[in-house]
């Protein structure tokens, strides 16, 4: 079983799908009306065409508990389980990402020369995960990014811990 909810943060909503072994996906919904859409998309991209899927806000409630705690300062650290959907080069980019430090930035190109693949800085950017999943602390070129609506939301919410980078989320299952 597959279940999913929508989440209000200080930022905006989240979208919120997880499978058996954990989190599979959170991600900001700037339409979020979209939701159920994308929830069932997601779990039968990652879970296969005939995975059951079902609408449970209850099973999020350490979630929700974890991401407040965070949006108010007190959380760096998350204990959530993951369960994510990726390649063997995507799973070397979270992993690489984990190793970020709370409140630090890395580039894309950092990052891909962390991984001694120092051509691979927009493979390295389609290839980050979910928010709050892993830090976002991920600037193109070390400044602000425009995003359709105005700075990113790292830079919009600078009164936000989110602003100076997310937290280590528990560690990646590579199984």
């Amino acid at each position: 079983m597959v279940c999913y909810t929508l989440l209000r943060t200080a930022l905006d909503p989240l979208l919120a799908v997880a499978g058996p072994a954990g989190l599979a996906r959170l991600e900001f919904l700037p339409r979020a009306w979209e939701y159920h859409t994308l929830a069932h998309a997601a779990a039968r991209h990652q879970y296969g065409p005939d995975v059951a899927v079902r609408e449970d806000d209850s099973a999020f409630g350490r979630l929700r508990d974890e991401l407040a705690e965070y949006f108010v300062g007190e959380r760096r650290e998350f204990t959530i389980e993951l369960d994510p959907c990726g390649t063997d080069f995507d799973r070397r980019v979270w992993q690489q990402l984990q190793k970020i430090p709370y409140g630090k930035l890395r580039t894309y190109g950092d990052v891909a020369r962390a991984l001694r693949k120092p051509t691979a800085t927009r493979a390295v950017g389609q290839g980050r995960p979910q928010p709050a999943a892993y830090p976002d602390s991920l600037p193109p070129r070390g400044r602000p990014r425009r995003v359709a609506g105005g700075l990113c939301r790292r830079h919009r919410h600078q009164g936000a811990p989110a602003a100076a980078g997310r937290p280590h989320v528990g560690r990646l299952n590579p199984g």
